[in-house]
């Protein structure tokens, strides 16, 4: 009998020994699987993030080369520098000399007759109709040049980037909205698993299982709730204004930075690469002195973001459009540079105030911006008033003007010798008139996407999820 219940201990133990290993196995193996499951979701988030940023990266290229044609229209229509040389050529075959050629060799032949009296034309006056002589067109030539050639290189530049900024913001959302999405689906299968329990069903009468079926989302989970633009166009159609019509903004601060500069410089004067470097840098510094370029990129009022956004088509933009002052101002000055004389602020028609307040009474106020787009545009002005901006501008600009530096080195004829090549000023013209940014893909713009400081900036704005998931 003793040895029977010694036998019947030995075998409960060697059974409570197998049923807790096995327990114990079970347990392992579930926490095992539930640490490879999570190692899985945390590597398939990791690579859908990467694959959501470099496709983000990839789109910045293209919005910005399709933009670039229009800009460069903008720019070629405002400075049209070869309209001001086929005046200066008319005007020589009308005096009977040898008709101007657009070569580096036409050019500088004609600079000797005219170069002595440049100098009493150093400035021109931005409210008097400009002067039709040799030395004032030679003059226009000179500072409009390099003032196309900068304001070219600084709104590509700056276009580049607000396009990095929208559409570093416009993939953080649709990843978020991606996220959220994703744990509404799982709160709401454990919610339904929770409810169609059997306890649930004998205890709790399948209570909340109706409001589950409903589908409301943002009623069940208003903590996992983010606004997402209906349509990203309202958010880049904003870029409208930089094309259209900030680029004349920082075209003033390059031309006042070019006459400061280059006013003096004779058209005989004989420079080599480093010398017109040189004196490109002057010019930046005073053209980058305290400013950030915020006006430039986005329109500085709501009144006028409303008008950019009816550009694009979208609702919400003023039934009475405004219009660009330029559109009234345009022949108010025959002057080379009238396009920049006329301020190109935007305004209210003088017709249309007049006869809002004969027939309606007061002002009605502005509408309202479209609500999705206050957050985005609020936070895009924010990074422009930011150091961060700062630390980005300054070296994307340096990658720009160099990228023209490499180019421009081709206008200096190698004479063989040891020491930099020199030729004169006014040679140099025609190459830095030809110079633009239409080659498509263009390495300018790859160049400055693909530069450390915008990359990172990219990354800084797209993985800013504390302002929306840190207290979720």
């Amino acid at each position: 009998m003793l040895s029977y219940i010694r036998e019947r201990k030995y075998l409960q133990s060697i059974c409570g020994a197998l049923a807790s290993a096995y327990a114990a196995r079970n347990y392992i193996t579930d926490r095992i699987e539930d640490a490879r499951e999570s190692i899985e979701r945390d590597r398939a988030a990791r690579d859908s993030l990467k694959k959501r940023f470099r496709q983000s990266h990839e789109d910045m290229g293209f919005m910005v080369m399709a933009l670039l044609p229009t800009l460069h229209d903008q720019i070629s229509e405002g400075m049209n520098v070869e309209a001001v040389i086929e005046e200066l050529r008319s005007m020589k075959a009308s005096s009977s000399t040898p008709s101007l050629d657009s070569s580096t060799t036409s050019l500088a032949s004609s600079v000797a007759s005219v170069d002595s009296s440049a100098s009493s034309s150093s400035s021109l006056s931005s409210h008097t109709p400009a002067p039709k002589s040799k030395a004032a067109l030679w003059h226009t030539i000179k500072i409009m040049t390099l003032t196309r050639l900068l304001t070219t290189l600084y709104s590509s530049t700056l276009l580049s980037l607000l396009t990095l900024t929208q559409l570093s913001l416009l993939a953080r959302q649709r990843y978020l909205a991606n996220v959220f999405q994703q744990c509404r689906d799982e709160r709401l299968q454990e919610s339904m698993d929770e409810q169609l329990s059997i306890a649930s069903l004998l205890f709790k009468g399948g209570e909340g299982l109706e409001q589950l079926m409903s589908g409301n989302m943002d009623a069940l989970f208003p903590d996992l709730e983010i606004d997402v633009p209906e349509d990203d166009g309202a958010f880049l159609t904003l870029s409208w204004w930089l094309v259209h019509e900030g680029w004349r903004d920082i075209a003033r601060r390059v031309r006042a930075a070019v006459e400061e500069v280059l006013g003096g410089t004779s058209l005989r004067e004989e420079i080599s690469p480093t010398d017109l470097f040189m004196k490109v840098k002057q010019i930046r510094r005073r053209i980058e002195k305290g400013s950030s370029f915020e006006e430039a990129m986005l329109p500085p009022t709501n009144a006028m973001t409303l008008y950019v956004l009816s550009q694009g088509g979208f609702a919400n933009a003023p039934p009475s459009p405004i219009v660009p002052a330029s559109i009234h101002e345009s022949e108010l000055s025959d002057s080379e540079f009238s396009w920049l004389d006329s301020a190109s602020q935007l305004s209210l028609p003088t017709e249309s105030v007049s006869s809002h307040n004969n027939h309606e009474g007061p002002a009605t106020p502005p509408a309202p911006l479209p609500e999705p787009l206050v957050p985005l545009l609020s936070e895009t002005r924010t990074l422009f008033a930011s150091p961060n901006w700062s630390a980005v501008l300054r070296p994307s600009l340096d990658v720009a003007i160099s990228v023209w530096e490499a180019d421009a080195l081709s206008a200096w004829k190698d004479n063989g010798n040891v020491e930099e090549p020199r030729q004169s000023f006014a040679s140099l013209l025609p190459a830095l008139a030809r110079w633009n940014i239409m080659t498509l893909p263009s390495p300018l713009v790859d160049r400055i996407l693909s530069t450390y400081e915008p990359m990172a900036l990219s990354a800084i704005l797209f993985g800013r999820f504390e302002d929306h998931v840190g207290e979720r």
